[in-house]
């Protein structure tokens, strides 16, 4: 038996096989590593709050405010339509 994992044709299947194990592995790490992210990523409301912080604390003015406010409104309303659509 031992003279058969000698084989080249042998080392070549063992070769293989770990690299897809290694690869299979590498597979999912990234991909747990992908679901964490997406799921970390802010709302457009968690940056609307944080935009009407920097607002009230004086760091932004009243025109900026209206504008991203008009722009993270656009994306709330897409963010509310798919939430309702998907549960």
């Amino acid at each position: 038996m031992v003279e058969f994992l000698t084989t080249p044709a042998a080392r070549v299947v063992l070769s293989l096989t770990a690299i897809a194990i290694l690869v299979a592995i590498g597979y999912y790490i990234v991909r747990k590593f992908r679901d964490s992210m997406e799921s970390e990523e802010p709302t457009a409301n968690d940056w609307l709050a944080e935009f009407r912080r920097l607002h009230q604390a004086g760091k932004m003015s009243e025109l900026e405010f209206r504008w991203v406010k008009k722009t993270l409104g656009e994306k709330l309303q897409q963010e509310t339509r798919d939430s309702s659509s998907d549960g």
